[in-house]
């Protein structure tokens, strides 16, 4: 379908570089190919950087989409018993539309499944974690919900697939597609408040 929709077109705009790419290996494109990153903002207010009086991890995603299932489910199962060996008694946050009982279930001490939340709600959360986590498994295109963490100076825990078209972001982002690297990651971070500030800093910044 797309590939027919590209005859009838002038230009070809995806959000990410990868798609581009993606686009001109499989198809016989004569048109002119470009990325249009949705970077969206343009005011910047001022961020708490008080990261000893932040607490917890989140994740936001909307549950109708199945990658962010996977990624929770994975998290929950994989990640997070190793993270909590370390950083006891910290909190995760799940927030996003309609969590499938299999994330809901999982409700206890360490794991709040926010479910929806308004986007006061959402701002206020993400002044009051340490971090995002984005264990993204699958999925196309540019993730919103990372580039929405770095607008709000939030450091981010991620895979190769939640920084797909975030280009140059490697000195930003924490990536590894490992769970038991991605607990280490966590770990790491969560005290250092020095590199917490330097993320924070340069995701604005980027």
């Amino acid at each position: 379908i797309e590939g027919k929709i590209f005859e009838f077109c002038d230009g070809i705009y995806y959000p990410s570089q990868a798609e581009i790419d993606i686009v001109r290996s499989v198809f016989t494109v004569t048109k002119p190919a470009r990325t249009l990153t949705p970077y969206i903002y343009d005011n910047f207010p001022a961020r708490s950087t008080d990261w000893m009086n932040r607490q917890g991890l989140m994740f936001i995603g909307n549950f109708y989409h199945v990658p962010n299932v996977d990624a929770v489910l994975w998290f929950l199962e994989d990640i997070w018993p190793e993270v909590l060996k370390s950083l006891h008694g910290i909190v995760f946050s799940i927030a996003g539309q309609d969590p499938p009982e299999s994330i809901t279930s999982q409700h206890s001490d360490h794991v709040n499944v926010v479910g929806w939340i308004s986007e006061e709600e959402l701002n206020e959360l993400y002044a009051r974690c340490k971090m995002m986590v984005a264990p993204l498994r699958y999925g196309a295109g540019l993730k919103g919900k990372i580039v929405e963490a770095m607008y709000h100076g939030l450091p981010v825990v991620t895979t190769s697939i939640g920084a797909e078209g975030l280009e140059g972001t490697g000195h930003i982002l924490q990536i590894t597609d490992d769970a038991a690297a991605f607990a280490q990651k966590i770990i790491d971070l969560y005290a250092n408040e020095t590199e917490l500030q330097r993320s924070s800093e340069t995701s604005v910044e980027y």
